[in-house]
């Protein structure tokens, strides 16, 4: 009886909270698109009422309290009878335990609207209420992760001590390859057809492939994007030459876009053995690896909110995972490499290797180093190196580099902080002499929306490390100083992505050890058994050689593991006394804790198949309108038959990367007003989104200029023009 009030009680409180959402725009449209708010309150029998600025609903809420109570009994019917199935509890206890804790998440509602009346009374402050409103989609994902947390946590079945076999990180189970070729079949896709749509951008995405272009056909390691410099007065980005042996055989920006889906899908792979590495769980492992991949921050550097597809940064995330892997796996050398690879992918790689050096260094025998002795002062050696150079790095690109590139002129990246200063000079002098103000732009809400936007989706699991998740401290700070660069929905957090998952896979025993106490104390789990102070007996190998077993253990199942695998169960076990029920229940629970918050978070704030905007028609990432090709994509064949490639090309940013293989490619936008002077042809993409040509009458050139240009006849139906220069 108490379960069926509670149970009742959350479903209530979830209907009045799903009914204040619809009854108010500015909250609904933070997780769905107006269009399908005013469906939704229609089809519920509300109306849209507008006063003055305020728009709203007018709707019943009982209706829709009493379909969430119908379905939260449902779900507590069907959820118990399947826990029955797999944990062979009675069905009156799995009812009772069920409904008891798993719905008390569903009354989380409750503190968010608590919380939003004290906000619009103004006693926590003028900004606090677009901090709230901001992280409706997480307080919803919180719901869902906790009940679907509590299910799996009463669902795990007793798993005997003698039947856990211990494996290695190095095989990668068969479920996280799938979930990895799912990730590029679906990414890979949608790039593709972004790019067959005319849909995709040239500044930031086909620029790069133009690169390989031109240094191919001797023109050098530049685009004309950027008034024909040599790119590495923008950032160094090298990274894509690794590609050319493959761009030889496929010259196309498509290939481009493949490789960065694989190289993002790849990072499943370190994500898994950081896992199981922190918990000696395949589970666990196989469960942060999916969340990996349903991560939306870690989606928007393959496809970010403004459809920009590629960016050498995006090759970071699996490069810097790589290298935390194998730095914990004791290979110095191959994290070496990998963060060199890393910083070919974009300067702000050395913010995070520098601080990642500093934890090195200071790390006092942390398991991810030697136990001591030389090995152990080397890898202290090592941390220091990775901080001095990182940091020198950073001074050397920011200060020598690209100036020298730039002519002198200062970064470009210099303006996204103009609010501290015109120049890196005065925006370091405003630093160290007005600390206050660039404190207060810190703490900002928007830099806290950035924050949770980055931790809520793993759970709030990379804060049970606070150490490693220090590491991205110094890059979080500075990119909480600019209103463009406070965002996971573009790519300038691209280095934060690896410490975010490198902290949450060390986060998982302490969340563990959290839920266990609260398991204990709340008496849903099985009480403690009795656990063998060994391992089970397998044969152990080290560095490939077979070490010396007993008679018992020669005689065993033949389990081959390593060394430092049975090194990590014993100093588990020696640690804590638990019973493997309970301790597999926890570090399941929290795993799907972590799942289901990235699985729902990406669902209100994605762009992928698995999110709400992909299949709202009203969302302007509906899949009909950006991944169908339609007459502009069509027509834009006809344009590239009137132009031959030999010529010089201006062109409109969408249509802009039809044209970086011909023999020059210039911008035709606001950013370049005038155009080359040997310029033989103008290309503009009339009907493409946000436009400001929509005839002959808008072109400055025909305008101003008639005699040098003439507009050729129009056989693209309307969609192109195509001037010629005289």
């Amino acid at each position: 009886m108490l379960a069926a009030g509670v149970v009742l009680l959350g479903s209530a409180v979830l209907g009045f909270h799903v009914s204040e959402i619809l009854a108010e725009r500015s909250l609904a449209t933070t997780v769905i698109s107006t269009g399908l708010w005013t469906e939704l309150v229609e089809e519920v029998g509300g109306k849209v009422v507008t006063r003055g600025e305020r728009v709203f609903a007018e709707l019943n809420a009982l209706p829709i309290v009493g379909g969430t109570a119908a379905v939260g009994v449902c779900l507590w019917l069907v959820g118990s009878s399947l826990l029955t199935m797999v944990s062979r509890k009675r069905w009156t206890r799995a009812l009772a335990e069920f409904g008891r804790w798993g719905w008390l998440w569903w009354l989380t509602p409750i503190v968010f609207g608590l919380l939003d009346f004290a906000g619009t009374t103004g006693w926590l402050g003028t900004e606090f209420p677009l901090l709230l409103r901001g992280t409706l989609p997480f307080w919803n994902a919180a719901l869902f992760a906790g009940w679907g947390a509590t299910w799996i946590a009463l669902a795990v079945p007793d798993v005997p001590a003698e039947k856990r076999a211990l494996h290695s990180p190095s095989t990668i189970p068969a479920a996280v390859w799938g979930a990895m070729a799912a990730f590029t079949v679906a990414f890979g896709w949608m790039n593709w057809q972004l790019y067959d749509a005319l849909l995709l951008p040239h500044g930031d995405s086909a620029m790069y492939e133009e690169h390989l272009w031109n240094l191919l056909h001797g023109k050098g390691f530049r685009s004309y994007l950027d008034n024909g410099r040599l790119f590495l007065g923008e950032h160094v980005q090298v990274v894509h030459l690794l590609l050319m042996p493959l761009y030889l055989l496929w010259p196309s920006h498509v290939l481009l876009e493949l490789c960065q889906t694989l190289a993002l899908a790849a990072g499943a792979i370190p994500v898994y053995r950081l896992a199981f590495r922190a918990t000696d769980s395949r589970r666990v492992g196989c469960l942060l690896a999916l969340t990996y991949l349903l991560y939306f921050p870690m989606q928007f550097l393959d496809i970010a909110i403004d459809f920009k597809t590629f960016r050498p940064n995006g090759f970071e995330i699996p490069f810097l995972l790589f290298a935390l892997d194998a730095m914990e796996s004791r290979r110095f050398r191959g994290m070496w490499v990998w963060l060199l690879l890393a910083m070919s992918c974009q300067e702000d790689a050395a913010t995070v290797i520098a601080p990642l050096g500093l934890w090195i260094a200071c790390c006092p025998s942390g398991k991810e180093l030697p136990d001591g002795g030389v090995a152990h002062q080397r890898a202290r050696w090592s941390g220091w190196a990775l901080a001095a150079g990182g940091t020198l790095w950073v001074l050397l690109v920011i200060k020598v580099i690209l100036p020298w590139f730039r002519g002198g002129a200062d970064v470009h990246f210099a303006q996204y902080f103009s609010d501290l200063g015109e120049n890196t000079d005065s925006i370091v002098s405003t630093v160290f002499q007005r600390p206050m103000a660039v404190i207060a732009r810190v703490f900002r809400a928007e830099s806290g929306l950035f924050a949770i936007a980055l931790l809520a989706p793993l759970g709030g699991l990379s804060l049970l490390s606070p150490g490693r998740l220090a590491v991205a401290v110094p890059l979080f700070g500075v990119l909480c100083l600019s209103d463009i660069t406070d965002s996971p929905q573009h790519h300038f957090h691209a280095p934060l992505v690896p410490i975010l998952f490198w902290a949450a896979a060390h986060g998982f025993p302490r969340g563990a050890r959290w839920g266990r106490g609260l398991s204990e104390r709340l008496g849903f789990l099985s009480q403690p058994s009795a656990v063998p102070a060994t391992p089970p007996p397998v044969p152990l190998v080290a560095n490939g050689r077979q070490l010396p077993t007993s008679s018992a253990t020669e005689h065993s199942a033949g389990t081959t593991v390593s060394a430092g695998a049975v090194l990590r169960y014993l100093r588990r076990r020696a640690h804590r006394q638990v019973s493997p029920q309970r301790e597999s229940a926890c570090l399941a629970g929290v795993a799907v804790w972590c799942l289901v918050s990235a699985a729902v978070s990406g669902f209100w704030i994605g762009l992928s198949p698995a999110s709400l905007a992909f299949w709202d028609p009203h969302s302007s990432a509906y899949w009909r309108k950006m991944y169908v090709p339609g007459e502009r994509a069509r027509q834009i064949e006809t344009v590239l038959e009137q132009i031959p490639t030999t010529a010089r090309v201006a062109s409109t940013d969408l249509a802009h990367p039809r044209f970086t293989h011909y023999e020059r490619s210039y911008d035709y936008s606001s950013y370049r007003p005038i155009v080359p002077e040997d310029c033989e042809y103008i290309v503009i993409d009339v009907k493409a989104p946000g436009s400001g040509i929509r005839g002959p009458a808008d072109v400055r050139e025909l305008r101003d200029d008639p005699d040098r240009w003439r507009l050729l006849p129009d056989k693209t139906n309307g969609c192109f023009l195509i001037l010629q220069r005289y």
